[in-house]
Order: C-alpha cells, then sequence, then structure tokens
C-alpha cells in the first residue's frame, strides 16, 4: 500500500472488535430497554382490554330508545 493511493481507506485492516465490557454494557441496555417496553405496555393492557370489551358490547346491545310519553 503506497501513500499516494487516493483509495487508501479501503485497504485498511479492521480495528479489533468491542471489549467485553462495552458488549456487556450494550446487552444490559437492551435488557433495561426491552423491560421498559413490556412495563410499559403491561400498564396500558388493562385500558386496551376494556375499550375491545366495551366497543364489542357496543356493537351487540341493541339500540335503547327513550319511552313514549
Amino acid at each position: 500500500m503506497t501513500e499516494d493511493n487516493p483509495l487508501w481507506y479501503d485497504y485498511v485492516e479492521a480495528d479489533e472488535g468491542p471489549g467485553a465490557v462495552l458488549v456487556a454494557l450494550a446487552a444490559g441496555f437492551a435488557a433495561l430497554a426491552g423491560a421498559a417496553a413490556l412495563a410499559w405496555r403491561a400498564l396500558w393492557l388493562p385500558d386496551r382490554l376494556w375499550r375491545a370489551a366495551s366497543a364489542a358490547l357496543g356493537r351487540r346491545a341493541p339500540e335503547v330508545r327513550p319511552a313514549r310519553r
């Protein structure tokens, strides 16, 4: 490889991979992010169930008309 080659960066060897500490930090972050997403979904689960049940009951219930006077 010569210094006057404009594509010298294509021939550069790759650096060594990430260390064990960085891999552990990334895995910990991924686990925390997954747990936070799971907690968020579990927090809103009763609301989604209630909305689905009320929508289903709303479709099934007969129309209520006011009584004549």
